[in-house]
């Protein structure tokens, strides 16, 4: 198991798994998966290891995805297109960007 598996399974059956019922219950945005995938570095997960990110495509996505999704589906499907979106963006970075770095692969 890659170490990104690892930290997403340990968050998953952590901070997700604790959160799920009201996230579910209360209709809200999943902040505390999310910030707990951010802080684990996990936020750049599909970026190329050239621009700062950890390079895991979309198998890597989606072996993540499932594994947070066994516990909470509002936080894979955000994760899920967080990492969609931040490739794309990385995609078609410039090379000013690039340079300064690609800042969606840390936690605010």
């Amino acid at each position: 198991m890659t170490q990104y598996l690892e930290s997403a399974a340990e968050i998953a059956q952590g901070v997700v798994r604790s959160h799920a019922p009201d996230t579910h219950a209360q209709r809200q945005w999943p902040e505390a998966g999310i910030r707990a995938l951010q802080r684990a570095g996990l936020a750049g997960l599909t970026i190329p290891q050239t621009q700062g990110g950890l390079g895991a495509g979309t198998l890597g996505l989606a072996q993540v995805c499932e594994t947070l999704g066994q516990e909470c589906a509002s936080t894979a499907i955000c994760f899920g297109m967080h990492c969609v979106g931040a490739s794309v963006i990385a995609a078609n970075a410039t090379p000013s960007v690039i340079s300064a770095g690609v800042p969606f692969t840390k936690a605010s």
